[in-house]
Formats: C-alpha cells, structure tokens, sequence
C-alpha cells in the first residue's frame, strides 16, 4: 500500500522512500501493477525517480526542481556502496499524462 500525506509545500522536499515491505530488493515496487499511476495521483502529477540501489527507489515531485541535487546523489551513493547494490547512475521522470517513464 502506497501512503503519501501531503500536508504542505514542503513536505517530500527530501524525497519518498520507496521499497517493498521487507525492504529488500525493494526498487522493484515502482514497477508493481499501478504504483506509477498511484504516485502521480498522490503527488499532483509527474515526479521524478532515482534508484539509490536495489533495495529502494527515492521520489521527488516535478515541482520540487531538484533534478540537479538528484544526479549528484545518486552519482556519490554508487561511488560509496558496493557495485553489485547499484541499479543506474540515471534519474527518471514519470510523464503522468502518457503514463511512461523517461530518462532525464
């Protein structure tokens, strides 16, 4: 189950967590039969997706405009850990009105 309370602006200035409810191999739950579509609802429309390894997926809204600090926590995250917990180095954009996620 997906639960994002918006109370503010503010609010998932630092990102979504993302994972499975074991917290293991989590990355994947984006890909479970209608999470996008679900995150788009909750969060007003598209966002943007970073795998910070396999085991979780960190989600920023669009509006936010933190591509820029995205890319480069991500690129210090896989510098860090071992290679074999690394997904991609690349941040993705959830385009909510054709429903398909894109490289960015």
């Amino acid at each position: 189950m997906i639960q994002i309370h918006r109370g503010n602006e503010y609010e998932g200035m630092h990102g979504y967590r993302l994972t499975n409810s074991r917290g293991m191999n989590g990355a994947v739950a984006l890909f479970y039969p209608g999470v996008k579509e679900r995150i788009a609802q909750l969060l007003g429309g598209d966002y943007y997706v970073g795998f910070t390894g396999i085991h979780e997926a960190v989600i920023h809204p669009v509006q936010h405009k933190v591509l820029g600090e995205m890319k480069a926590a991500i690129h210090h995250t896989n510098a860090v850990f071992d290679k074999r917990e690394m997904l991609t180095d690349k941040v993705y954009r959830y385009l909510s009105a054709r429903k398909e996620l894109i490289e960015v």
